[in-house]
């Protein structure tokens, strides 16, 4: 199971906490059953649907950062290589096996349930009395619907109560809470580990009862007879898929039958799910703020011998080819493109076929959003100098050391998160490791752990413009992959 799945049911189960408890202790004695209902229903979709939706809540700050892009750092999490963990299987894993497995066996139990009905169909026909689809069952059953069948016991057939159920199960029908069962029946399938799922499905099904026990009355059946017929019918058997007149909640159906209507005012409290509706967009679906960095890639091109770059690409500034961007920092570019291969030679010519970066700068330098340019001592940070920065050793030798010095966080491996991380980093006119950050970030534990290894490389050998060693950015993406 993926953690992204894992992480979408457990909010999911949290939605319908919450929605749930605010039915239980401020909506579930109140007489506004049509509204009930719509509630439970409503609530059901959105504590599904706003785990899913993602937006951030600000702008975001983005920083145009350029830098050489180092070879990408293989870091593999094979679990199984590891001495101290007792198994293969994970946590996450384990449960996975156990949700199927219980997901499997209660979709065998719905279809049973769904066959036990159509057996019914099958056994006993379906005849029409007064327009309305009726099949009469044996004496086991009382009377319940499903969509717009009738099953009547055939004890009842001549009963002069036949045509209190007949409108009981008439509401059920006429509502389409079948639909509302089947609903919450596969939900409970997908949620059957959060308690409170099966705690909804119970209300859901009171609250049909209700209506119907209403529908009834409406329709000017004496209140008393009626509340006589449920005590009568209070044992029988029918399948749950089904809206039955007879349920172990005939007290409660009693209780309701009884309760003076609840005054308009009360219905307020069904603003109450806008906090809730709030908080879980807030908590699911909303993306902390983070500083996004844009980074513009430039080939790695470095000779590990000689230090120097093999190719350089032309670059053109507000249209016009320049040989060099020394005298341009990266708070005064607006935009920038780089082209390579055949996109390049097809808009540039051949002169373009080592690569060309296109530069657009800024009209108005004087109200722009300040970027990271210079290094802590002022000095200004360079993308490409004449003799680049030389890791001792050259660029093998440094994998070698961030790939020997990283370790997989087990954190990370156990929830199975992977990814690459990119690095951003400047190495000074010193030849120091300075101003290590993310640039591109997977997971708090993954980025920590990068951070913690390019902070330990060794001093460089220090890059150089016209004979001046001077500081240069450079970017190492670590890819962290589970085998």
């Amino acid at each position: 199971m993926e953690i992204t799945t894992f992480n979408y049911l457990i909010e999911w189960a949290i939605g319908i906490i919450f929605f749930y408890l605010m039915y239980y202790f401020l909506l579930r004695n109140e007489t506004f059953f049509k509204l009930n209902r719509l509630f439970l229903m409503v609530s059901l979709f959105l504590s599904a649907i706003i785990p899913v939706l993602h937006f951030q809540t600000i702008d975001i700050k983005q920083d145009v950062v350029y830098s050489i892009m180092l070879e990408t750092v293989n870091i593999g999490g094979k679990i199984s290589n590891l001495s101290h963990e007792p198994s293969t299987i994970s946590v996450l894993e384990t449960f996975f096996k156990l949700y199927i497995s219980v997901v499997i066996l209660l979709t065998v139990r719905f279809l049973i349930k769904l066959l036990s009905i159509y057996k019914l169909i099958v056994q006993f026909g379906i005849e029409r009395v007064n327009g309305k689809k009726i099949a009469f069952v044996d004496s086991q059953f009382s009377g319940f619907s499903f969509f717009d069948v009738l099953f009547i016991s055939n004890d009842i057939r001549s009963n002069k109560k036949l045509e209190e159920i007949l409108q009981h199960e008439t509401v059920h029908i006429n509502q389409l809470h079948t639909l509302d069962i089947l609903v919450i029946e596969l939900v409970t399938i997908i949620q059957w580990f959060n308690p409170f799922v099966w705690f909804y499905r119970k209300a859901l099904k009171q609250t049909h009862e209700y209506l119907a026990d209403r529908g009834v009355l409406e329709q000017g059946f004496d209140s008393g007879k009626y509340q006589m017929l449920l005590l009568q019918q209070q044992i029988g058997v029918q399948p749950s898929l089904a809206n039955n007149f007879n349920k172990s909640l005939t007290l409660k159906r009693l209780i309701m039958l009884n309760k003076k209507e609840s005054r308009r005012f009360a219905g307020i409290k069904f603003l109450a799910m806008l906090p809730i509706v709030w908080f879980m967009l807030f908590v699911f679906s909303c993306d902390k703020a983070k500083e996004v960095t844009e980074i513009l890639e430039v080939e790695n091109e470095i000779s590990s011998e000689n230090s120097k770059i093999e190719v350089q690409p032309i670059f053109f500034v507000d249209g016009v080819e320049k040989q060099s961007i020394d005298n341009i920092e990266p708070s005064q570019i607006e935009s920038m493109n780089v082209y390579k291969g055949e996109e390049a030679i097809k808009k540039y010519g051949e002169k373009g076929k080592n690569g060309v970066i296109s530069i657009v700068l800024k009209k108005n330098t004087g109200i722009i959003t300040e970027t990271i340019k210079t290094s802590e001592n002022g000095d200004m940070i360079f993308l490409i100098v004449d003799e680049m920065p030389q890791f001792p050793g050259g660029d093998i030798a440094l994998s070698t050391f961030i790939a020997q010095n990283v370790k997989y966080p087990e954190s990370a491996r156990e929830a199975s998160i992977f990814g690459k991380v990119y690095v951003r980093f400047v190495v000074t006119k010193l030849g120091k490791v300075e101003q290590v950050k993310i640039a591109r970030g997977v997971h708090e534990d993954l980025d920590k752990e990068s951070i913690r290894v390019v902070s330990m490389l060794p001093d460089w050998t220090p890059g150089k413009q016209r004979g001046k060693a001077v500081d240069v950015y450079y970017t190492v993406p670590i890819q962290f992959s589970l085998q």
